[in-house]
């Protein structure tokens, strides 16, 4: 009785049609962050990188530069396929490249402000 009470709850909540037009999107948002290229490392106080009319507000030391992602991932209720609200929600992890991350930075907590 619990089995079938289960399978006829699970029906109610799982997503259809709606799914196929949300996984067209993640593959499309996947597609384009793995897309952008690798950028040269540069200094912020070079701001030639901005848009037109973009700013750096802060001063500092630091290099900035972009590597591709290590991975992007759907978790949690999207991907077993049992949100139970009107709204949808995605949990996506976004893994950085080890070699972005330097040791000093879990010391002195500049990447939790």
């Amino acid at each position: 009785m619990r089995h079938l009470w289960t399978e006829k709850l699970l029906k109610e909540v799982t997503l259809k049609e709606t799914k196929k037009k949300i996984d067209a999107f993640l593959h499309e948002i996947k597609n384009l962050l793995s897309a952008i290229p690798e950028a040269p490392e540069t200094e912020l106080t070079n701001q030639a990188w901005l848009p037109k009319g973009g700013k750096v507000l802060f001063s500092m030391k630091e290099r900035f530069y972009f590597l591709p992602l290590a991975k992007l991932k759907v978790m949690g209720s999207y991907l077993l396929g049992t949100c139970i609200k009107l709204e949808i929600n995605m949990d996506v992890a976004v893994t950085m490249p080890q070699v972005s991350h330097r040791l000093t930075e879990s010391q002195n907590v500049r990447d939790r402000k």
